[in-house]
């Protein structure tokens, strides 16, 4: 499909990237790696709000049940940040930012002008 087509029949399964996710939070949290567990927990929002209206494999009420739960852990993760301010920064943005996405009916995400850069270098070597 080329960029900008109509992605109407795009169907995702992202339960493997949910899978590496909650490894990713397992591992930094027994190796108390704060900035690492957030990350975890904020990829994991990123691929429900990905998925829930994609999906071939949720039904309406599993997405409602994945969105709500994803919430909750947010508000865990938020309590995370403001209690380890000195460890994690700037970790509050992304996690409001995150709750914002699940709210909405679109997905977006940060991208930082180094990310984009390295987006473009590839893009580039492909073409």
């Amino acid at each position: 499909m080329a960029l900008g087509g109509n992605l109407g029949n795009v169907c995702l399964k992202l339960a493997p990237n949910r899978k590496d996710c909650e490894n990713l939070k397992q591992e930094s949290r027994s190796q108390q790696q704060l900035t690492h567990e957030v990350e975890g927990f904020l990829y994991w929002a990123h691929f429900v709000a990905l998925e829930r209206n994609r999906s071939i494999s949720l039904l309406d009420a599993d997405t409602i049940t994945f969105v709500d739960h994803v919430r909750d852990q947010l508000h865990l993760v938020r309590i995370i940040c403001n209690i380890n301010l000195g460890q994690i920064v700037d970790m509050s943005k992304k996690v409001f930012a995150a709750k914002k996405m699940l709210r909405d009916s679109t997905f977006y995400a940060l991208v930082t002008n180094v990310k984009k850069a390295t987006v473009y270098a590839v893009t580039a070597q492909i073409v």
